[in-house]
């Protein structure tokens, strides 16, 4: 059994599924567990600057589009949030380009935002060619 049929099951036996925070974030993402706990507990998800801030470096654009699209009211990108996209290894252009796309025009981007870009490793040079075209 996977793990998203486990999930799956574990939510079909209980409205109440409580979800540890011992539960590590890669074996969620790899399993295809996280986009099932946001189809069910979006609404519940912390939007703070810091949570923000948190998924934008470890989650793919993929979920936070879907975060975005089901919360957008109530979520401002901020520089914090682009900061932190700019150190995530993975998928920090494609996280780069989305949140650039929602936050629009009104800000510049920051030399902090460029300085994380500058020491991302694995994406770095991709998104400074992003930030550049912006």
């Amino acid at each position: 059994m996977s793990g998203r049929e486990v999930a799956q099951f574990v939510f079909s036996q209980s409205a109440h599924t409580i979800i540890l925070e011992e539960v590590c974030l890669d074996d969620i993402r790899e399993n295809g567990v996280l986009s099932l706990l946001l189809d069910r507990y979006i609404h519940l998800l912390d939007t703070s600057v810091d949570s923000l801030a948190f998924m934008a470096n470890q989650l793919d654009h993929n979920t936070m589009a879907q975060l975005l699209g089901q919360r957008e009211q109530e979520i401002r990108v901020t520089e914090h949030m682009l900061e932190a996209a700019a150190r995530n290894e993975d998928h920090g252009k494609d996280m780069m380009e989305l949140l650039l796309e929602k936050k629009g025009l009104g800000e510049d981007i920051t030399e902090q935002v460029v300085e994380a870009a500058a020491g991302n490793w694995r994406s770095g040079r991709d998104i400074m060619a992003l930030l550049l075209h912006k």
